[in-house]
């Protein structure tokens, strides 16, 4: 199993998760596709790429791991 540097990620808010759609589409994989493999509803998937919803780091490690990304990937080249 990967590792994943929590300090990458914890208490960034969700509306920051701005590379989860285009990272998403790069897999060429729809909201529920993406949702049933990692566990959560299409409706989770929508808030989270909209930034409506915060998501807790076990989320982002699941959606992290099933897109085969870093959880920092997530957010977007400029982070800290």
């Amino acid at each position: 199993m990967t590792q994943y540097n929590a300090a990458d990620v914890v208490g960034r808010p969700a509306r920051r998760l701005k590379r989860l759609r285009a990272i998403r589409e790069d897999h060429a994989m729809s909201q529920a596709e993406l949702a049933k493999k990692a566990e959560l509803s299409r409706a989770t998937i929508v808030s989270l790429e909209s930034g409506r919803a915060g998501a807790q780091y076990a989320t982002i490690r699941r959606l992290a791991e099933v897109l085969a990304v870093q959880p920092a990937d997530l957010f977007g080249d400029d982070q800290p």
